[in-house]
């Protein structure tokens, strides 16, 4: 007898088989690795740019998702553990401001819609 899911996977499930996420992943600029419940690990398509990876991998805590805002972090999926900050995303301003690996400890990025981002907003 299978247990049934719960609601907040429920919904990302159905969000995963949406279109919009099937495009993007036919498009090329990401995939969906793995779902180990309520973590979901996708890969992301990097701009191109030399000695730089093509794509970076993302795990994202998605518990109480759509109600509570997920929140991701770079991630190592090979190793199936967090990417090392040495290895996070470079780049022009408005990356060196998300990718920050001294942010939380490196458990999220730093962007307003994350959910450790937002308790710290609600805290202040």
């Amino acid at each position: 007898m299978n247990a049934p899911l719960p609601p907040d996977r429920v919904l990302l499930e159905l969000d995963l088989a949406a279109p919009a996420l099937r495009c993007g992943e036919i498009e090329g600029r990401w995939r969906h690795l793995a779902t180990m419940w309520p973590h979901v690990v996708f890969a992301v398509a990097a701009p191109p740019r030399p000695g730089a990876p093509e794509a970076f991998d993302f795990r994202f805590n998605c518990s109480g998702y759509r109600a509570t805002p997920v929140s991701a972090q770079p991630w190592d999926h090979a190793a199936n553990r967090p990417l090392p900050g040495a290895r996070w995303p470079t780049g022009p301003h408005i990356v060196s401001s998300v990718f920050r690996p001294a942010w939380k400890g490196g458990q999220c990025l730093y962007l307003p819609c994350d959910r450790m981002r937002c308790r710290s907003r609600l805290a202040r």
